[in-house]
């Protein structure tokens, strides 16, 4: 739980992060001035990527929370989907410079930019490997919720048939 709730957080930091960072050389004074993009501006990659996300995220949540007999199929799919999202990742990282060169020409600016990729980027990896961890370490959670079905304790109290007695607000 706590390795998805790292990823959460890295996958918000990644939301509103920069992506792609581009140093253009600011006329004669050879400073370099930053131009930064996020995901929202990087197409159908990126857009493929916050989709199989979102995804993985709802199979994290099966996997953790959900009926005994879908959570080992669904833990398998969540694994598919990280390794989905970081495929997409790569491919977003190899195709930074096209992005940048379409970036420069829309802009109008010359070629002596240099593109790198940003810390959104960076977070993004983070986010999708704590994912697939937390799916990886889902199992002896998933064990512990149908023994605790099976009437043995668990460290989840709202998952006890106890809870959802009378007196209990629910």
């Amino acid at each position: 739980m706590v390795i998805a709730g790292l990823g959460l957080v890295a996958l918000f930091i990644a939301l509103i992060e920069d992506w792609i960072v581009l140093e253009l050389p600011a006329g004669r004074s050879g400073m370099l001035v930053p131009l930064s993009r996020d995901v929202a501006d990087l197409g159908n990659l990126a857009a493929a990527y916050l989709l199989g996300t979102l995804a993985l995220l709802g199979c994290l949540a099966l996997a953790l929370f959900g009926s005994a007999g879908v959570r080992h199929n669904v833990r398998i799919l969540g694994l598919a989907m990280a390794g989905g999202a970081g495929g997409m990742l790569l491919a977003l990282a190899a195709a930074i410079d096209d992005y940048g060169i379409r970036i420069l020409v829309l802009d109008g600016s010359n070629d002596d930019a240099d593109v790198t990729a940003g810390r959104g980027m960076a977070m993004a990896y983070v986010a999708t490997v704590a994912f697939a961890l937390a799916l990886l370490v889902a199992a002896p959670h998933a064990r512990a919720v149908t023994a605790e079905r099976d009437g043995e304790v668990s460290g989840w109290p709202w998952r006890s048939p106890a809870s959802h007695g009378p007196g209990t607000g629910r």
